[in-house]
């Protein structure tokens, strides 16, 4: 039977609940067993968790040097698991504080026929004592324990010798020549100060782990949503909202090739059309048909909600792969599985001009669909007309971002300048842009929307201040002079967008000052004004000739917006 053994004190229930979770969801584990100091459990468990009351084991009496509380005797009692588990051969012992996050049904077809346990190498210790393994994450050959007697070697020790790191120094000094060596990547403590990729991940003296987001999804997760996930099968779902284009959808369909390991969901927008003949060509797509018109970004969650594969990407009908694209890739996230958002560059195929936005966009992304759900990342309902992409791919780069800078993970970002998508540029689109209209009552608030929604998102996601505030700037910096563009081009709406404007930075104004004493004045010049500049040569080669001359006077005289910004508050 493969099983799996976590101990812990009644301050560590909950933590203990949370990590069976995860090991259930990515092992073929068949049982799990709770040693604790209760006749009872006080909370719901998992049908394969079985509780074991060890408080009356006499196995190590409170003189015994190692002995402090009862906080210790629940890790001095791993000594005696050949013992407690005399029925099976082999035990993965756990710690309650690590996350599995990844399928490690492996680690009970390892041969330890001549190990007594298989553990991860603790690189720091190893150092100075020569080859030392951390207990965190342990699979224990329980038979050849037994027949070494092992078991009362370490129980007598325990009880005769103190040593510095409890049962772990122990096991280390006596079970030592017959260790198997596992990759770090399954014990990977989060304290390490190194781009890290983990199988299980160790939260090791660490205390409020619920601010951490990988424990607080499994912590909140319901018993009845616990689903195994442990097939090594890497799979791509595309998802394709659609409005009343059949034509450019059929252009999608034609690029995909057919594959075992890709599926195709097509998310129609309420058009009202009839399917029969793309489903008779493509039988093999996925069809919804929404029962009103939501806007793209809900027919795009839409797709998220009914799509189970590894990875997910998105094409709006009239999109089409490069050469080779799809095969690129499905290359990489086989390759890769850690990464969680990949980017690749695209071509506009009116232009054939290659755009390169790692990350900023869902066209061209590639995003891992368990980082999606265990962060809760979706489209905003509010901001689902336009703009819909903002919020989404903006909290799926914070929340790594965060990740990687703030806790040290290992890079979960990858870009690619290499183009597999063509977006199809739709001139009827084009031209409702650039309507005044459009403008103010469409793009302009899905901006703010999405923006807010992002931050949102990434803030429940615990993501550092720093970081948020980073794409505070960010935004504001990169709309800032998207505003001011349309104005020069649609002049007699400037009174209408000078509003938009002072509600827009008022929005982030309001976040900002969460973390920040800030007035308004101050905020705008620390923290949108460094942005603009560093921004400034970057959207002069983009935008018209005549923005370039209002960014020549915003050089001259940079607070001529402002004022009237900070006229109209006052009003």
């Amino acid at each position: 039977m493969k099983a799996a053994v976590y101990s812990g004190t009644r301050n560590l229930y909950k933590n203990m609940i949370t990590a069976a979770k995860s090991l259930l969801i990515h092992s073929n584990v068949e049982k799990v067993y709770f040693l604790i100091e209760d006749d009872t459990f006080p909370y719901d468990l998992p049908q394969e968790v079985e509780c074991i009351n060890i408080s009356n084991q006499t196995f190590f009496p409170q003189d015994s040097p190692n002995f402090k509380n009862v906080l210790t005797y629940m890790v001095l009692i791993r000594a005696t698991y050949p013992k407690i588990f005399s029925q099976l051969d082999k035990i993965l012992s756990i710690d309650v504080d690590t996350i599995v996050n990844e399928n490690i049904s492996n680690l009970w077809d390892l041969d330890l026929t001549d190990y007594y346990i298989a553990a991860v190498e603790e690189e720091k210790l190893s150092k100075v004592e020569g080859s030392y393994f951390n207990m965190g994450v342990a699979m224990l050959n329980l038979k050849k324990m037994r027949e070494d007697n092992k078991d009362d070697e370490l129980i007598a020790a325990l009880n005769t010798y103190w040593y510095r790191y409890g049962e772990q120094d122990c096991f280390n000094e006596l079970l030592r020549g017959h260790v198997l060596i596992l990759p770090s990547d399954y014990n990977v403590c989060i304290q390490a100060r190194e781009p890290l990729h983990e199988r299980i991940t160790h939260f090791a003296g660490i205390y409020k782990l619920e601010l951490f987001p990988h424990f607080d999804y499994y912590q909140s997760l319901p018993l009845n949503k616990i689903e195994r996930n442990i097939s090594d099968n890497i799979s791509l779902d595309i998802i394709i909202p659609t409005y009343k284009n059949k034509n450019a959808l059929q252009r999608t369909l034609k690029s995909i090739e057919l594959q075992e390991n890709v599926n195709i969901i097509v998310v129609d927008d309420c058009s009202n059309l009839d399917y029969e003949d793309i489903l008779n060509e493509y039988p093999y797509i996925k069809l919804f048909i929404l029962p009103d018109n939501r806007g793209p970004g809900m027919a795009r969650q839409y797709g998220i909600e009914h799509s189970n594969g590894t990875y997910i990407t998105f094409l709006d009908s009239g999109d089409y792969f490069y050469e080779n694209g799809l095969q690129t890739i499905l290359n990489q996230i086989q390759e890769n599985t850690y990464i969680k958002l990949y980017s690749w560059s695209y071509v506009y195929d009116d232009k054939n001009i290659l755009a390169d936005m790692p990350g900023n966009k869902t066209i061209g992304s590639v995003y891992k669909r368990s980082f999606i759900e265990m962060y809760n990342i979706h489209f905003s309902k509010e901001g689902s007309y336009a703009n819909e992409d903002y919020g989404f791919s903006r909290a799926c780069k914070m929340i790594l971002q965060n990740l990687e800078e703030t806790w040290h993970f290992h890079p979960m970002i990858k870009h690619i300048k290499i183009p597999v998508f063509y977006e199809h540029i739709d001139v009827n689109s084009l031209t409702k842009r650039n309507n005044g209209e459009f403008f103010y009552t469409k793009l302009s608030p899905g901006i703010i929307i999405n923006g807010i929604h992002a931050i949102d998102i990434a803030k429940k996601a615990h993501v550092e201040i720093s970081v948020i505030i980073s794409e505070l700037a960010y935004i504001m910096a990169q709309e800032y002079f998207f505003f001011l563009s349309i104005i020069h081009e649609r002049p007699e709406l400037a009174d209408d967008i000078w509003i938009i404007i002072r509600n827009f930075y008022l929005n982030y104004y309001k976040i900002y000052s969460k973390f920040s004493k800030d007035n308004l004045q101050t905020f705008f010049f620390t923290v949108t004004m460094p942005q603009i500049k560093t921004r400034k040569k970057q959207w002069t080669k983009h935008i018209p000739i005549n923005i370039q001359r209002f960014v020549q006077e915003l050089e001259t005289e940079p607070y001529t917006p402002l004022r009237y910004f900070i006229e109209l508050e006052n009003k």
